[in-house]
C-alpha cells in the first residue's frame, strides 16, 4: 500500500457548481412583483418589502434612515411598545434597513403565528404615525450615536472618503453633521414616506414555509392600492474622479484610520466578476495578501480588508484598515506595494486556485437555504436578472486566468488613481 507523503500538499482542484434555485414569481393587481422561495422543511416565514427609498433619494439629510427606523416606533393602530410586546410574545422579529439605494422592512416568524403578525406588520408598512414624542426619542438616540462615532478615526475617514469620492452634494456623497439632527422634523419623515413608500415603488420577497394560506394573507393585505403608485426615478450617474491624499487631523488619536479606493462599477459591468477575484487576492478574505503582509508579517494592524461595493449607479472599490499612528506611513507604502505587485506580477497558480475555491465556496454557502437565497436575490433586485446571475459569476470566477487578472490590475489598481483618506494624528 502506498504511503501518504505528508510533506507534500495535496493538489487543489476547483469545486463543482450546484443547481441554482429560482423563485416562483408573480405580480399583484397593483403591479407589485412578488418572489417566493419555498422551503417545505421550514416552519418559519420571512416577509421582505423592498422599496427604492435609500439615502440617495432623500432631499433632507437623515430622512431616509430615520423614516425607515420610525416604522416600528408607532403606527395609527399600535404604539411602539405594543409592537415590540406582540413581536416578542409570538417569537418574531423585524429588520428595518436603509442603504444608499434601498430600504426594506422584514418580518420573521413562525408560520402558525403569521395571521397574528401580519396585521402588525401591515400597520408598520402602511400607517406609521411619526408622532413627535417617538421621533424625539429616536432622534436623540441617533444623535448620541453620531456624536460618539464622530470621535473615532474610522468613522471620520469613512465620512470624508464618501464625501470626497462622490461629492458632498451628490446623492451618494451626502453625509450628515450633528446640526442635521437638530434640523430634522417629523414632517420631513412623513414627506419622505409619502414620496417613496407604496405599492408602485415596492417588491415583495417571501421565503420559508410558504403555503397557500400565507400567500392569500399577503395578497389580501398588499394587493390593493396603498401609498405612492409610481416607482422612484433613477438617480443621476455619479462622476467621481478624485485622487490624492486627504489627511483628516485627529489630535491625540492613538490609531489612524485609512480608506483608500476609487469609483468603479456595479454588477452590470463585464469586469465585475473578474474584479471580485482580484479583490479577494488583494484583501477580500483572511488569507489575502494585505492581511499576510500588513497584519501577519509587519504587525501594523489587527485587520485590513478590501471590497468592491456595487450600487444602483456604479460602485466603488475601497481598502480599509486602522494602524498605529507611528506606522501609518509605512502601512500606506505596503498597500501601494501590494497594488504594484498585482500590476507587475501574475498571480501564481496555487494561490489563484485557492482563491477561486474560496470564492466559489463562499457563493455556494451564501446560497444554501431559502433565506440565504432570498438575501442573494434581494441583492440583485435592480439588476434585471434572476438567480442564474450567480452561476454566471461563479463560471467567470472559475474560468478567469492570471493573465486577465493582471490586465484588470493594470486597468483598475494603479495607486495614483486612488483617493486616500487618513484620519488620525499626523506624526
Amino acid at each position: 500500500m502506498d504511503k501518504l507523503n505528508r510533506e507534500q500538499q495535496p493538489k487543489l482542484n476547483l469545486v463543482g457548481l450546484g443547481t441554482m434555485a429560482s423563485p416562483r414569481s408573480c405580480r399583484f393587481e397593483n403591479g407589485i412583483k412578488v418572489h417566493l422561495f419555498e422551503g417545505k422543511a421550514h416552519e418559519a416565514i420571512r416577509l421582505d418589502l423592498v422599496f427604492k427609498a435609500g439615502t440617495a433619494y432623500q432631499q433632507v439629510k437623515l430622512a431616509a434612515s430615520s423614516t425607515n427606523r420610525m416604522l416600528k416606533e408607532g403606527t395609527k393602530q399600535f404604539t411602539g411598545r405594543q409592537i415590540a410586546s406582540k413581536l416578542d410574545y409570538y417569537g418574531a422579529y423585524t429588520d428595518l434597513t436603509a442603504t444608499k439605494d434601498f430600504a426594506w422592512i422584514s418580518l420573521f416568524g413562525l408560520r402558525k403565528h403569521f395571521p397574528k403578525l401580519l396585521p402588525i406588520y401591515e400597520s408598520m408598512v402602511k400607517a406609521p404615525a411619526f408622532k413627535p414624542a417617538d421621533f424625539k426619542v429616536l432622534n436623540r438616540q441617533q444623535k448620541h450615536e453620531f456624536v460618539v462615532n464622530s470621535q473615532k478615526p474610522k468613522h471620520l475617514a469613512r465620512r470624508v472618503f464618501n464625501q470626497e469620492l462622490f461629492g458632498a452634494g451628490s446623492p451618494y456623497g451626502q453625509t450628515a453633521d450633528e446640526i442635521d439632527y437638530d434640523r430634522l422634523k417629523p414632517a420631513d419623515l412623513a414627506d419622505f414616506y409619502a414620496g417613496f413608500y407604496g405599492a408602485g415603488n415596492c417588491e415583495i420577497i417571501i421565503s420559508g414555509a410558504i403555503d397557500r394560506a400565507t400567500e392569500d394573507m399577503v395578497h389580501e393585505r398588499f394587493a390593493g392600492a396603498w401609498g405612492i403608485d409610481t416607482q422612484a426615478a433613477a438617480i443621476a450617474q455619479p462622476h467621481a474622479s478624485v485622487t490624492g491624499l486627504n489627511w483628516v487631523s485627529k489630535p491625540g488619536a492613538l490609531q489612524s484610520a485609512i480608506q483608500m479606493g476609487k469609483y468603479l462599477f456595479n454588477r452590470k459591468h463585464p469586469d465585475f466578476a473578474g474584479f471580485l477575484v482580484l479583490n479577494t487576492v488583494l484583501g477580500g478574505y483572511f488569507g489575502s495578501r494585505l492581511m499576510a503582509n500588513i497584519r501577519e508579517d509587519k504587525g501594523y494592524t489587527y485587520g485590513i480588508h478590501s471590497q468592491l461595493v456595487p450600487l444602483e449607479q456604479g460602485g466603488f472599490f475601497v481598502i480599509g484598515t486602522e494602524t498605529g499612528r507611528d506606522v501609518t506611513q509605512a502601512a500606506l507604502e505596503e498597500i501601494r506595494n501590494e497594488l504594484l505587485r498585482l500590476i507587475h506580477e501574475p498571480i501564481p497558480e496555487d494561490e489563484l486556485v485557492l482563491v477561486k475555491n474560496y470564492l466559489t465556496g463562499s457563493y455556494l454557502r451564501g446560497l444554501d437555504g431559502v433565506y440565504n437565497q432570498a438575501d442573494k436575490f434581494k441583492a440583485i433586485l435592480g439588476l434585471g436578472e434572476g438567480m442564474e446571475y450567480y452561476n454566471k459569476v461563479i463560471r467567470t470566477v472559475q474560468d478567469i486566468s492570471a493573465e486577465v487578472l493582471q490586465e484588470l490590475a493594470v486597468r483598475y489598481l494603479q495607486p495614483d488613481s486612488m483617493l486616500t483618506v487618513v484620519a488620525g494624528e499626523r506624526v
